[in-house]
């Protein structure tokens, strides 16, 4: 079974697509990730992404408790010391109201 990574390097260069249509690899994470009522590729998809890849991994990941947000990985797994990242761990940069909703 392959990593998440190694899953996601597959997926590098998908784009969303201007205007009424929508990339299908994106929809497809969405429902990877346990969201498909979500049915549009604009909706900000870069927890979607690593969910799906974790979903094809067979790993269990944050949406699948119905959290779609990147935040959510902040409560997954455990944390690692910024001088110790390794190639598969998942990074969430801060951005936003930090006590905002997870």
């Amino acid at each position: 079974m392959p990593a998440p990574i190694d899953i996601l390097e597959g997926w590098v260069g998908i784009q969303e697509i201007p205007g009424r249509q929508h990339n299908k690899k994106i929809l497809e994470m969405w429902v990877k990730a346990g969201q498909p009522k979500i049915t549009n590729d604009e909706e900000a998809w870069c927890s979607a992404c690593q969910c799906a890849a974790s979903h094809d991994a067979k790993q269990t990941f944050p949406a699948k408790e119905h959290n779609p947000m990147a935040r959510s990985w902040l409560r997954w797994g455990r944390a690692v010391d910024p001088q110790d990242v390794q190639r598969d761990d998942v990074i969430v940069w801060p951005r936003g109201n930090p006590n905002g909703p997870y």
